[in-house]
């Protein structure tokens, strides 16, 4: 009788509660990636069904690399509703059983995407095959047709007629192989997305990771869930084009569009298929501080003491690695979701670190290729310049001198040359800040002549006592500048410089006046810079003397 009452008592309290604790999986759709230059933030969407009381909502299908430490869990609804403690273990799976549904839906989609394609290139055919035969009977309408006798077998009105009624159809048809020809286009791109996804399920993981989120609901309702967490296997790289147009007369300017691009990868674990994708300067690394310097005492060294036992010498250090997930656990959050509020994406600039939204939507695959994707566009009005070293090569490199533009720093990387339209090569850029100063060199430039000569090489000794011996060289360099508009050329010359007291080393008297000595602390280098105008000539004298007693062995270099 009392087992009796005790059993009808726990009924009567199972059908009075609200609800009772239960696992509830979910499916988030990856929203939005964050990338920084190494390791990426995903947040996760998605909608659940909450019973009223308490449920445990599981993801798990994540990558089983992400850091668990990082995983954040908010949520909204019209009711009141808790996150509380959030697990994140590692979950061992099948690879096999786990793709070959996906699998099985993949080829279903790309085979019916074959179908239409086959529709569609025959659609392309028989547009292309109407064209071909309007035009053909529309080809004879250069001279007049006749029939037997001197009159016309057409008049000019059905001519006229005739041709209308043709121009109709060569639009219709011109609208249908665009239309075919669009429509094949998007199924091949869809067909290479499946299929990349085919080769990912190739190499799936044998473990995931699991995260079971603890909810209690007031009553019955719908929550909006949003997951984010951080993978490390996942990164992007700055790249630009440099397009510079050079003059076209005297009076005009050059013009340099600097275009920003980046190779973003990943191998996540997973594919990110139509996200938003945001792109972060910040530097995600161990250490968030500056390392402390501990205070070191000199003196005699103290006499050895014996420790008193070996458990003292040995501490296993704590590792939070991926194999203790199940240990770990992310700060509980509580929200009150009526009053959560939707951030809004934004560029941040704080000093050299920056946030670029990449506009539209963006899929990038896991299997380690770049993917391209445009940062921005900036325009210049570059100083043209052109260097020269005659002493090794008789050429001028054409170098275009500008300023950084925006409100961000330019990261390093490669940049692609363009001059005139024409490919001149690659080089890099350094990391700059805006406003900061950027030389980028464009190549050999065929229209600044630089001609270098030798006109003094000689030796000789003076004095009785003390004999010296003197040694004299001297160079002309001629330029001329074969464009219609100006530029400047920067010439570079080498002399020797004296390491004893004994060997002097003077300047000649008639050489022209330099810019710079010993330019960035590089003793013995001496440049000019000279502005010269379109069809115009520039010569520049440089000499040296080195003097030295005639008893020294003195090496000197050639010049």
């Amino acid at each position: 009788m009392k087992r009796t009452l005790l059993l009808a008592a726990l009924a009567s309290m199972a059908l009075a509660s609200p609800g009772l604790a239960a696992e509830i999986p979910a499916t988030l759709k990856i929203e939005e990636v964050t990338v920084n230059p190494r390791g990426a933030q995903l947040v996760r969407i998605g909608e659940v069904e909450l019973p009223a009381g308490s449920h445990e909502i599981i993801i798990d299908t994540l990558p089983a690399n992400i850091d668990a430490s990082s995983v954040q869990v908010q949520g909204r609804s019209t009711v009141s509703t808790e996150i509380g403690a959030v697990d994140v273990s590692l979950k061992v799976v099948d690879p096999a059983a786990e793709s070959a549904t996906q699998r099985k839906q993949l080829e279903a989609e790309i085979e019916a995407l074959g179908r239409d394609r086959e529709r569609q290139q025959q659609a392309l055919s028989d547009a292309e095959f109407r064209r071909n035969t309007l035009e053909r009977l529309t080809g004879g309408f250069g001279a007049v047709p006749y029939a037997t006798g001197d009159k016309p077998a057409m008049g000019p009105e059905q001519i006229r007629a005739l041709l209308a009624l043709t121009s109709e159809e060569l639009e219709a048809t011109s609208q249908a192989l665009l239309n075919a020809r669009t429509a094949l286009d998007k199924i091949d791109e869809r067909i290479n997305l499946l299929q990349r996804k085919l080769q990912e399920l190739a190499s799936a993981p044998s473990s995931r990771t699991r995260v079971a989120i603890q909810v209690n609901a007031a009553e019955a309702a719908t929550m909006s869930l949003s997951l984010s967490y951080t993978v490390p296997d996942a990164g992007w790289r700055p790249v630009y084009d440099a397009r510079l147009s050079l003059p076209k007369d005297a009076g005009g300017k050059a013009n340099l569009e600097l275009v920003s691009r980046a190779m973003v990868f990943q191998r996540s674990g997973e594919a990110w298929d139509d996200v938003s994708l945001k792109l972060s300067t910040a530097q995600v690394s161990g250490r968030t501080s500056a390392p402390v310097l501990e205070p070191v005492a000199a003196g005699p060294r103290p006499a050895m003491v014996a420790k008193e036992s070996a458990a003292d010498e040995v501490r296993a250090p704590a590792s939070p690695g991926i194999s203790n997930f199940a240990t770990q656990r992310a700060a509980p959050v509580i929200s009150r979701l009526q009053k959560a509020r939707q951030r809004e994406a934004e560029v941040v600039n704080a000093g050299f670190h920056a946030v670029y939204t990449i506009a539209g939507r963006t899929s990038v695959p896991n299997t380690g290729a770049q993917k391209s994707v445009r940062i921005g566009t900036s325009d210049a009005a570059p100083a043209i310049r052109i260097d020269t070293v005659p002493m090794l090569d008789p050429q001028g490199y054409l170098t275009a001198v500008f300023k950084a533009q925006g409100e961000t720093p330019m990261l390093p990387g490669e940049v692609s040359l363009f001059r005139d339209g024409v490919f001149a090569g690659k080089s890099r850029i350094a990391q700059v800040s805006p406003g900061e100063e950027v030389e980028l060199g464009f190549g050999r430039d065929d229209l600044v002549r630089i001609s270098r000569r030798q006109v003094d090489d000689t030796a000789g000794s003076s004095g009785i006592i003390s004999s010296q011996t003197t040694l004299s060289r001297a160079y002309r360099t001629t330029i001329e500048n074969l464009h219609a508009f100006p530029v400047s050329v920067r010439m570079s010359e080498r002399m020797p410089y004296s390491t004893h007291e004994d060997v002097k080393v003077d300047m000649a008297r008639d050489t022209t006046k330099p810019a710079r000595t010993n330019p960035d602390n590089k003793r013995g280098i001496v440049e000019w810079d000279v502005p010269l105008e379109g069809g115009k000539k520039a010569e520049i004298r440089f000499g040296y003397t080195v003097s030295y007693p005639a008893e020294m062995s003195v090496v000197l270099p050639g010049g």
